[in-house]
């Protein structure tokens, strides 16, 4: 019985699939940019490009901060370079993480990246804050 169910939409799935593609038919068909006597010659668009490529405006900005030590907190941002009007990526924190100094924030702002870090140590350390931005077209 099931077999017989399965057959039966097979059957009528093919044959209304046929019947809307002959229906769509008529007139032959018909390019998106022909012209409207139906001849495909439509010139070519010498129009300006509506942006410049991206990959080149993609910009790294890093600011080095060095925390002194036995140092509870401390914090470094660092803001999209150039013009104003960066669009925020992504962004980080590094520096020589270990268990005497820890990576307590990390977290993006309205144009930059901020870190905050504390240094349990006996030693200075050198931290870096780290943005990716999209700066925009000139």
């Amino acid at each position: 019985m099931r077999t017989v169910h399965f057959a039966a939409g097979l059957i009528a799935g093919t044959l209304g699939t046929i019947a809307f593609m002959l229906s769509c038919g008529g007139g032959g068909t018909k390019l998106a940019d022909a012209n409207n006597d139906g001849s495909n010659d439509a010139t070519m668009c010498d129009c300006a490009v509506a942006e410049p490529p991206i990959a080149p405006r993609v910009m790294e900005a890093k600011k080095d901060l060095v925390i002194p030590a036995n140092t509870p907190s401390a914090g470094q941002s660092v803001v999209c370079p150039g013009v104003s009007g960066g669009i925020v990526l992504s962004g980080g924190c590094s520096g020589n993480i270990n268990d005497d100094i820890t990576l307590r924030e990390s977290f993006p702002g309205p144009s930059g990246w901020g870190c905050t870090w504390s240094n349990n140590s006996n030693h200075e350390v050198t931290v870096t804050a780290i943005v990716n931005c999209l700066v925009p077209a000139k």
